[in-house]
């Protein structure tokens, strides 16, 4: 399964939270459900949304040494050429060079952990908006856990297609080597922590109508 593959499976899961999202947003609209348990639900789905933003967003290290390369020497020539032009000793030229170099280290940082989210969000963008017609009469809150359960299952049909051609995939036919894994293969990892989100979502929209059912 190539990475496009990954990455258009992972643009229709993304679509399926966003269903979820909304239709909890029409349910609760104008209504008195603005409480911690439907926050509840709604930071779940968008936690949900945001591992699959990250399992589309890797970067390859050696394109971010890369970048760290370029922005951190770029910086430190500037003012190392700055400082020279000005006619500091060579002394203060190695010690301006040596603080622009740490100076960069969070702007690098906050560039870096941006970058993969950046890239997961425009390798996922969505295709054509997705409705999925419920039937005539049914609870808007099983029609929810219902949507999520779609979701948890179209992520385990991924997971399944991404190990079955890994290099590696058979390593993961054990819960061990699963583990290992996962721990190695962002896309693996994130893709079970959207996973995770979406199932305590459900168990949060249940709390959240039993709620509602008591008032």
């Amino acid at each position: 399964m190539t990475n496009r593959h990954v990455y258009e499976s992972i643009a229709r899961h993304r679509q399926i939270v966003q269903l979820a999202v909304q239709r909890f947003a029409a349910l609760t609209a104008g209504g008195d459900d603005d409480n911690a348990r439907a926050a509840d639900v709604r930071e779940r789905l968008d936690m949900c949304d945001d591992a699959l933003v990250r399992a589309a967003g890797g970067v390859p290290t050696w394109l971010r040494t890369l970048i760290g390369a370029l922005s951190v020497g770029s910086v430190v020539w500037l003012v190392a050429s700055g400082t020279h032009l000005i006619g500091l000793q060579p002394g203060w030229v190695i010690t301006a060079a040596v603080a622009a170099a740490m100076a960069m280290g969070w702007p690098w940082y906050l560039a870096i952990t941006a970058l993969p989210r950046r890239l997961g969000r425009r390798r996922t963008r969505p295709f054509a908006s997705m409705e999925i017609q419920a039937p005539d009469g049914i609870d808007p809150a099983v029609e929810i856990r219902g949507v999520l359960q779609v979701l948890r299952g179209t992520i385990a049909r991924t997971l399944d297609r991404y190990l079955a051609e890994h290099r590696q995939g058979r390593i993961a036919r054990s819960a061990a080597g699963f583990e290992w894994l996962a721990g190695r293969e962002p896309i693996l990892f994130w893709l079970c922590r959207a996973d995770g989100h979406a199932c305590v979502a459900i168990e949060a929209v249940d709390i959240w109508d039993s709620r509602r059912d008591l008032r």
